[in-house]
């Protein structure tokens, strides 16, 4: 069974584990005399923005004292499912120190595969489809990628799947400290980089920052954020950010809600649609789910945001309509949602019938 995801630039992608071979030409793929590399670097620090980082300012961190190496790359993300995953685009030859996986899978990634963190459930074989781009993304390999990055690509691929803004910088600290590096990073970066330590495993409260998942009408609508997060799983996006994008309003059959203030329009259209045609008995409003709860997913940290977190997202009829199931959601409720730019979790191979996100404004 196929299942529709919501995925950056090209809107919606599908699952399948088809052996579906649609790789370029490898131009990122190591050649054999560079699998002798340098000990594996550990990552300290991800610099990041929303706009390209120059080349001029990525030398300027690789110079900065105690830096041992800083490896550029192109980070996204992408909507899987009801949850967010970041993923990145990176020239193998020098991202490979980062990342221990063998060369065969490295070969792949050159090849126009990619790997992925155990983290996103996904697993070797599988093929992400890409609508609307003739892509396909085949996973090659299971490994532990960098975090915060759920799946590492080739700067090739990354482009054909609008990953290719070259918007962050890897750095692995030395002997130096790693306050002092973090301070002397702040310096030579644009206004608007975050600079994140990058927690381990265990970590469970902190700060992140997100970057905004680039859905079809475009990530940037959306904004990005920094965010603390918690045990219990929840996250606290900066206040700035819920102030610009958030917004409480009042929408048919479900009276105020409280979304992104990119999808209420389509809320309200799609609900007023609804009840055009009889079925606002359809849905309960009191047995709502909400819109915009920023958490982590089963509010793990050690797991991605919930696209609740951006309130592009909504549980309708949750008492009927669990996780697994089928769900008992009327499906005229279902297309007139579909009309108006919602995915529904219903098609998902493991269904979430009570789930609607946006996808196309």
């Amino acid at each position: 069974m196929a299942v529709c995801l919501l995925v950056a630039v090209s809107g919606c992608t599908t699952i399948t584990h088809a052996a579906i071979d649609q790789r370029q030409e490898s131009e990122d793929a190591p050649s054999d005399k560079q699998v002798s590399q340098p000990n594996a670097l550990k990552p300290d620090v991800l610099v990041i923005n929303d706009r390209t980082l120059t080349e001029k300012t990525r030398n300027q961190i690789r110079r900065i004292s105690g830096v041992e190496a800083a490896a550029g790359l192109s980070v996204g993300l992408f909507a899987l499912g009801d949850r967010a995953i970041s993923v990145g685009a990176v020239e193998g030859t020098t991202f490979r120190r980062f990342v221990s996986a063998h060369k065969t899978t490295w070969d792949a990634v050159g090849g126009g595969d990619a790997i992925v963190s155990s983290r996103t459930g996904l697993d070797a074989g599988t093929t992400l489809e890409f609508a609307n781009s003739d892509v396909y993304l085949h996973v090659a390999d299971v490994e532990d990628t960098v975090r915060p990055l759920d799946a590492l690509v080739s700067v090739r691929r990354g482009a054909q799947v609008g990953i290719d803004g070259s918007n962050a910088v890897l750095v692995s600290i030395g002997k130096g400290a790693l306050d002092e590096v973090i301070t002397s990073i702040s310096h030579v970066v644009p206004s608007g980089t975050r600079i994140d330590r990058l927690a381990g495993s265990e970590v469970v409260m902190g700060l992140r920052t997100a970057t905004a998942p680039q859905a079809a009408f475009g990530g940037s609508e959306l904004g990005s954020f920094s965010y603390e997060y918690f045990p219990d799983g929840s996250v606290r996006p900066d206040p700035d950010w819920v102030a610009t994008y958030i917004r409480t309003e009042a929408v048919p059959i479900l009276g105020n809600v409280t979304c992104h203030r990119v999808m209420l329009p389509r809320l309200r259209g799609a609900l007023t649609e609804v009840v055009r045609h009889g079925l606002a008995g359809s849905i309960n409003p009191d047995d709502y789910g909400g819109c915009y709860v920023p958490r982590f997913i089963d509010r793990d940290p050690r797991r991605g945001l919930s696209l609740h977190t951006w309130g592009i997202a909504l549980d309708l009829n949750v008492a009927g309509n669990h996780r697994g199931t089928r769900g008992e959601i009327d499906r005229r409720v279902v297309d007139v949602f579909k009309r108006w730019g919602f995915a529904w979790g219903g098609d998902w191979t493991y269904t979430d019938p009570m789930h609607f996100e946006l996808v196309t404004r």
